[in-house]
């Protein structure tokens, strides 16, 4: 049981840090909280089964063509949407980003319809370990997942751009008169961001079914997960998701599923009480 319960925490939290991850460097850097996050999520998951089971291509190149195609969204939605709106009130992009909710999800109807679509099983099987049993896909899931958030942690703290993000997300002003160019990091923080959750859209696909209103839940469950964190800390975020992930992965297998939405705004509603800049105390 014990095994059962860290192994699914694993993959929830994995596939949660990767949502998460794009929605807090977006609000980093740009200072806006974008509401249509999880509808890039559920445009990269309608393109996994595109290319999976319409194409008939290989699986891993679905990964790679929705990260792109994602990431080339991305890019458009900062440079029309996004970008005019920096550094106006924060719910006047906000209301721009739920008028995209609507756009994207009217986008999703009318191309692939309003039927649950599913990617047929890519890893067969089950495997036993300990008592615990977990589907193989799932357990692939592990490395994928985890390699690509641990990739995006090396690219910020490594790369002379990745650390341009992440002093424009610190502070804007000092960036600037450092020569740093905010829109060049906006540009790749949205696009970086939405490559990330078109990789978890494609990677959940084959677990769960998918349909145009997919994103709503996982853009709940990844605002809570950048709140508990602190939003604009990639750190934050990922402790953040390994927090809510481990309790859905708890509270679901030996409580009740039902529950699990109520313990996870409890968490929330306590470290806001008494940290309200989430665990690394970020200023909202």
């Amino acid at each position: 049981m014990t095994l059962q319960i860290i192994a699914n925490g694993i993959v929830l939290s994995l596939v949660y840090a990767l949502v998460a991850i794009g929605l807090t460097m977006v609000y980093g850097v740009m200072r806006i909280l974008n509401w249509a996050h999880g509808e890039i999520v559920m445009l990269g998951a309608f393109v996994g089964w595109l290319v999976v089971v319409v194409l008939d291509l290989n699986f891993v190149l679905a990964l790679v063509v929705s990260m792109l195609s994602m990431a080339a969204l991305g890019v458009g939605i900062e440079r029309v949407m996004f970008r005019p709106m920096r550094g106006k009130a924060h719910l006047t992009p906000f209301i721009m980003s739920m008028g995209l909710v609507f756009v994207l999800q009217v986008v999703a109807i009318v191309a692939f319809g309003v039927t649950d679509k599913a990617i047929p099983t890519v890893f067969p099987g089950m495997l036993s370990f300990g008592g615990a049993v977990m589907p193989v896909e799932r357990l692939v899931l592990i490395p994928i997942a985890g390699g690509l958030t641990v990739g995006y942690y090396i690219f910020l703290q490594r790369t002379k751009q990745g650390r341009a993000i992440r002093a424009a997300a610190q502070d804007a002003t000092g960036a600037v008169l450092q020569g740093i160019s905010i829109n060049r990091c906006a540009l790749i923080a949205m696009s970086t961001g939405c490559a990330l959750a078109g990789a978890a859209g494609v990677l959940i696909a084959p677990i769960f079914t998918v349909n145009p209103f997919m994103g709503t839940k996982l853009v709940w469950k990844a605002f809570v997960i950048v709140f508990v964190g602190g939003m604009g800390s990639v750190v934050g975020t990922i402790l953040g998701a390994f927090l809510i992930g481990f309790t859905g992965s708890i509270v679901g297998t030996l409580v009740d599923p039902k529950w699990v939405t109520m313990i996870e705004m409890l968490i929330l509603g306590l470290i806001l009480l008494f940290r309200p800049g989430g665990i690394m105390n970020m200023e909202i």
